[in-house]
């Protein structure tokens, strides 16, 4: 079953696994990144089965930009192996993003190879940029920050990243406040983003 995934910020659940980070996870960021503003239904700082107060406009991620070495690896990743659509891929050239050169502390002249890629609920909702000279953190450094998505089909997605070579976590089961129940499994990507997968269980 291919992966419907929503991006989600889920404190609990990822503070837990990443304790030392648990502070930078409001925001659901990842590396280097930027947030732009409103990505409809997802809910700041809410955990699992909880409905957060409409905060407003200001309330809403509209999108999450990551760095990547490699942009193709990238959107394999993302699709492949997560389950999102590529949008469309393409050349940043200077002048179109004004902040874009002060986000990643590039030259303003410097075209760059990007993409967008959609979620069945949130179009557009992921953009990566191509940085070949990035630098990707060690394997025993501390996560800056963690991506959490909902799945259709969480084993489909850990067995399909495994398969792949990528790191993960042994699934963690648990309830939220309201009763609901959820798996939940660690994907490190290619440039070492840190993915949480969930899903949803049923009674």
């Amino acid at each position: 079953m291919n992966a419907t995934p929503l991006i989600h910020v889920v404190r609990g659940q990822a503070a837990r696994l990443f304790p030392r980070v648990s502070s930078c996870l409001s925001l659901s960021l990842s590396l280097s990144l930027f947030l732009s503003l409103a990505v409809t239904g997802v809910a700041i700082g809410a955990s699992a089965g909880e409905t957060a107060s409409s905060p407003g406009p200001s309330g809403h991620i509209k999108r999450v930009a990551l760095q990547v070495p490699d942009l193709e690896l990238g959107i394999l990743f993302f699709t492949d192996i997560i389950g999102l659509q590529l949008n469309r891929a393409f050349t940043m050239k200077p002048g179109d993003d004004p902040y874009f050169p002060k986000v990643f502390n590039l030259e303003h002249d410097r075209p760059v190879r990007a993409a967008l890629l959609s979620t069945s609920k949130e179009s557009r909702g992921l953009f990566l940029a191509e940085l070949p000279e990035m630098r990707i953190p060690a394997r025993d450094e501390p996560a800056v920050s963690v991506i959490v998505m909902e799945v259709a089909d969480l084993e489909a997605v850990q067995q399909r990243a495994a398969e792949a070579g990528y790191e993960t976590i042994d699934p963690q089961f648990g309830s939220a406040p309201d009763g609901t129940r959820y798996g939940e499994v660690l994907i490190v990507g290619p440039a070492r983003h840190h993915i949480l997968i969930f899903q949803y269980l049923k009674p």
